[in-house]
C-alpha cells in the first residue's frame, strides 16, 4: 500500500512535509540512490546533495585544499538536486550551510550496495554522510544493503523508507546515528530487525594480487562476511541470521569507562611522572 506524503496544517493552509536530505557516497546516479529516493519521496520534501563521482571507502574525509564546485540539475519528479566533486562529508556540510534554504528535517545517506557493519563503519563514506548530519544536529541514519544476487531494490527501499518515518515520529536522543542495514533478499526471511550494538571483531579482509606492472605489484583489498566470530547481539550477527540491523552510534566516541583507569597512571605532568621503575627507553640498561 503506498502511504501518503507527510504534511501538516497550520491556519487553514496545507503545509509542506518533513524536509529530507538525500545524499550518499556512490554518486547522483547510483541504484540505491534512486530506490531511496523513489521511496521517501511519499514522506516529505526531498533535495539530494550527492557526489558526481563514487567516493566509496572514503570515510570521513573533506575538501579544503582546494574549492569544491558543484552543479543544480533537476531529478525525476522535479525533485531538486546537486552534483557536488568533493566527498560525502563536503556534500552534507555544503548543503547545510550553503545550498538548503532550511535546515533538513531527517538526513538520509545511501542506500549502499554493501553493508556497513562491524569496524567496516570506520571507512564508510555512507555513514560519514550521517555523522556530519548528526553533527549539525540533524536526524541522520545510512541505509545499506547486503549484495549477493540482484538486488531487490525496492523491498529494500521500502523497509528504509519505514524505518525513516518512524524517526521522524519518534522522539530520538540527540547526536545519535542511525545505522540500517539490509540483508539480501535471498538471506532474509522476514523483516525481522533488532537493535543491535556495532561488532568489535575484525571483518574478514585479505587482498587479491592483481599483477604487477614494472617494478610494482597490484593488490585488491576484499571482504569476505562468512564464519566472523560475532555475539549474538551485533550487527554482523543480525544480518547474517537475516534480521534487518538498526545500530545506533553516538557522535561521542569517548571511551568513558577508561578514564578513571587512565586517571590512576603515571602520565607527563604528574607529580610522580619518571620516578616508576623499568620504563621503557631505547638502548636502556
Amino acid at each position: 500500500m503506498k502511504r501518503q506524503k507527510q504534511s501538516s496544517e497550520r491556519d487553514g493552509k496545507i503545509l509542506p512535509g518533513p524536509r529530507i536530505l538525500l545524499t550518499n557516497d556512490d554518486g547522483l546516479h547510483a541504484s540505491g540512490l534512486n530506490a531511496l529516493r523513489e521511496s521517501l519521496d511519499e514522506l516529505g520534501e526531498i533535495s539530494i546533495v550527492a557526489p558526481a563521482r563514487d567516493h566509496s571507502g572514503v570515510s570521513h574525509s573533506i575538501t579544503y585544499l582546494h574549492p569544491v564546485h558543484c552543479r543544480a540539475v533537476i531529478e525525476a519528479e522535479g525533485i531538486p538536486a546537486y552534483v557536488v566533486d568533493g566527498t560525502p562529508a563536503d556534500c552534507v556540510k555544503l548543503a547545510i550551510l550553503e545550498l538548503l534554504p532550511e535546515k533538513p528535517d531527517l538526513l538520509v545517506s545511501g542506500m549502499n550496495l554493501g553493508l556497513n557493519v562491524g569496524v567496516s563503519t570506520f571507512y564508510s563514506g555512507t555513514l560519514a554522510a550521517a555523522v556530519e548530519g548528526a553533527m549539525f544536529g540533524v536526524r541522520s541514519m545510512a541505509v545499506s544493503m547486503e549484495v549477493l544476487e540482484p538486488s531487490d531494490f525496492a523491498t529494500a527501499g521500502e523497509i528504509a523508507a519505514e524505518v525513516a518515518e518512524t524517526v521522524m515520529l519518534e522522539n530520538l536522543p540527540p547526536k545519535v546515528i542511525l545505522n540500517l542495514n539490509i540483508p539480501s533478499a535471498s538471506r532474509r526471511t522476514s523483516r525481522e530487525l533488532r537493535i543491535t550494538r556495532l561488532g568489535v571483531e575484525f571483518v574478514g579482509e585479505y587482498f587479491e594480487k592483481r599483477g604487477r606492472i614494472g617494478d610494482e605489484d597490484a593488490y585488491q583489498i576484499a571482504v569476505h562476511m562468512s564464519n566472523l566470530p560475532e555475539d549474538a547481539d551485533t550487527d554482523v550477527a543480525a544480518v547474517m541470521e537475516g534480521c534487518i540491523s538498526l545500530t545506533p552510534i553516538l557522535l561521542d566516541t569517548t571511551a568513558y569507562g577508561a578514564i578513571s583507569s587512565l586517571e590512576k597512571i603515571q602520565f607527563i605532568g604528574h607529580p610522580d611522572f619518571g620516578k616508576k621503575t623499568g620504563r621503557i627507553r631505547k638502548g636502556a640498561k
